[in-house]
């Protein structure tokens, strides 16, 4: 059996960690058979020098930021993904998670990438467990319920 990740806002970032692979008696071997992000920030560079402050309490640099973004350290193996936004979210949100989708599917890797109509960055939660939504239907099939 194969286990699945999935995070949202920051674990929309952190779930990168849990696919990566690792070296067990001399082979390698992924950490996580599937992974869902949801509304993650991709590249952490955005956050630097951003309007709001976003940074202002992490005191990130560029190359701080660009030394934990997924986005510039895809991996050389890893896992198919889910990624999904919602349509309501802000540009950035919404740029980063194209981005990123295209990134992992040049890396040659498995990508799903929902657009969710209506959705916000903090209202996708809900349709990601939604049986009835397609980001739902993905997700279940995902973690192996279907």
């Amino acid at each position: 059996k194969t286990s699945a990740t999935a995070g949202w806002r920051d674990g929309g970032t952190q779930w990168q960690f849990t696919t990566r692979t690792t070296r067990r008696r001399r082979r390698t071997v992924a950490r996580s058979g599937s992974a869902c992000a949801s509304s993650g920030v991709h590249d952490l560079e955005a956050l630097v020098g951003a309007t709001r402050g976003y940074n202002d309490e992490l005191g990130m640099t560029k190359d701080v930021a660009r030394a934990h973004s997924a986005y510039h350290h895809l991996p050389k193996t890893s896992c198919p993904l889910i990624i999904a936004y919602g349509d309501k979210e802000t540009d950035e949100f919404m740029r980063q998670s194209r981005d990123f989708a295209k990134a992992w599917a040049a890396a040659g890797f498995k990508v799903e990438t929902f657009e969710c109509k209506g959705d916000h960055h903090f209202s996708i939660a809900r349709t990601q467990l939604d049986p009835a939504s397609d980001f739902g239907k993905a997700f279940v099939k995902m973690i192996g319920l279907k």
